[in-house]
């Protein structure tokens, strides 16, 4: 073995070592409520959400995720979810990036999980079963196996979501001239999807910006 092999194993082991014996971590419950109402999760968030956890800070989450680190069994599986996960997206099983702050669909992410046989926390099943305990489907234009499907639409309609009924953004930008939404759905769809070319994305940002007009007034 190289010396340079002997001491990264050597450093595996004490960080393991350390996290077993100095790290105690304490998990707490989702607030159901709030993330029932979310329009969208981070990949790195809807990995805790669907272990009935509520996510950490996500440079917390990247140590979770990450083969350096062993935290305790929890932190195993939630490891092991993340894996199956991104797995998933780079087959085109489930709609998403490989990354942490990728956004996903939740009523998507919930039924991925079902389809994993995953256990979901009971709270989260009303996003997928309706009142009268029939299977939800996404609507025509969020169905990939819809015929007419449109994915630039989709992305469009998602970036639309995550940003004009999100109250701590529409507060951010109130009064602010168009080249504040324009820039802030550019940033996001780019961040979003990283495989689209520039075009693509401009295509996007007019269809989801509301102000076309340069200089007009942001409104509530």
């Amino acid at each position: 073995m190289s010396k340079q092999s002997t001491e990264k194993s050597s450093l595996l082991g004490r960080l393991e070592k350390f996290s077993r014996e100095n790290t105690k971590l304490k998990y707490e419950k989702p607030d159901y409520e709030f993330w029932i109402k979310s329009d969208y999760w981070k990949l790195g968030e809807a990995v805790f959400l669907i272990s009935g956890i509520e996510p950490v800070h996500p440079d917390i989450q990247s140590k979770h995720f990450n083969d350096y680190y062993y935290w305790d069994e929890t932190s195993n599986k939630l490891k092991r979810i993340y894996d199956l996960a991104i797995r998933s997206i780079a087959s085109k099983k489930l709609e998403g990036r490989p990354a942490l702050d990728s956004a996903m669909d939740p009523v998507q992410f919930v039924k991925w999980s079902e389809r994993k046989e995953l256990p979901i926390p009971n709270e989260f099943k009303c996003l997928i079963v309706d009142k009268k305990g029939s299977t939800q489907e996404p609507p025509p234009y969020l169905n990939p196996n819809n015929k007419y499907y449109s994915e630039e639409l989709a992305i469009a309609v998602k970036a639309w979501l995550a940003h004009f009924v999100d109250d701590e953004y529409l507060k951010k930008i109130s009064g602010k001239r168009n080249k504040q939404f324009k820039s802030d759905i550019e940033k996001w769809l780019t961040e979003q999807n990283r495989n689209r070319s520039g075009r693509a994305i401009e295509r996007i940002v007019t269809v989801v910006n509301p102000k076309k007009s340069g200089g007009s007034q942001a409104t509530e």
